[in-house]
């Protein structure tokens, strides 16, 4: 029988460990992030390098676990902790490169796709109930704008129409061209107003916390008054304290400040 050399029992040796790293990779959950990401838009000629070293020498505390940059140019920015995010929340866009010259926004929705969404959505407003949904679709349709629907948008506390048209487009450069036209119906002329994404942090109304809402929530219930742990309805304290910044105020997301 053939004598096994050292470097086979070496060779075997080594592919047995690189089938066991290969086991722990595939076992080893993915990383879930507790809180949510801060979006980015705007910012010219920067790299997620260029970022990376513009965040850690402008700001004083900063917890971040990664920085991406979609397709998009979007760059996604995840912060560890809560005062990580309202920091690049509220200071990101005044302290750290001039948003005026270069129009950054700073947005925190639920996801990244529906910042995306609201670059093609657009209103048309003080369009009277005579005219049917239908009518201006067909508008829209001879004006030559491809779009996906255009509704009319109802008060939902007791399901009355109003006179302003939701329209969705299929892409950003037909939603931008008719922000610059408007429609014409007939004789009439209605301007366009482009959708505003929503830019306010998530805040729990359970722990007063950022970057989750209230029905994912299992902290303890912090009162919105005090900040002590039971129920605002309860609250007998003559104290107001902010969780979040320690300031004297209400804990409204509107009114934390910068930390």
């Amino acid at each position: 029988m053939e004598e096994e050399t050292p470097n086979r029992k070496r060779g075997r040796s080594q592919f047995s460990e690189g089938q066991r790293q290969q086991t722990q990779q595939a076992t080893t959950p993915k990383k879930e992030f507790k809180i949510a990401p801060v979006i980015v838009k705007g910012i010219p000629n920067v790299n997620k390098i260029l970022l990376n070293k513009i965040l850690k020498n402008k700001t004083a505390y900063t917890k971040i676990e990664n920085i991406f940059k979609n397709k998009h140019n979007l760059f996604i920015i995840q912060p560890s902790d809560t005062k990580t995010y309202n920091q690049l929340l509220i200071a990101f866009p005044t302290n750290l490169v001039p948003s005026e010259k270069h129009g950054i926004q700073v947005y925190a929705p639920s996801n990244i796709k529906s910042v995306l969404d609201t670059e093609k959505v657009a209103f048309i407003k003080h369009v009277d109930q005579d005219f049917s949904v239908d009518k201006i679709k067909h508008a829209l349709t001879i004006n030559g704008f491809k779009f996906d629907n255009a509704e009319r948008i109802y008060v939902r506390k007791d399901n009355k129409p109003t006179k302003t048209i939701k329209v969705i487009f299929v892409d950003k450069l037909n939603c931008e061209t008719f922000l610059k036209t408007g429609l014409k119906i007939d004789y009439l002329h209605y301007d366009a107003e482009p959708a505003k994404p929503n830019t306010q942090p998530v805040q729990c109304y359970k722990c007063c916390k950022f970057g989750h809402p209230a029905k994912y929530c299992k902290n303890v219930e912090i009162c919105n008054k005090c900040s002590s742990p039971h129920a605002a309805n309860i609250c007998t304290s003559t104290d107001v304290k902010c969780i979040n910044c320690g300031e004297q105020h209400m804990q409204h997301q509107n009114s934390v400040k910068n930390i």
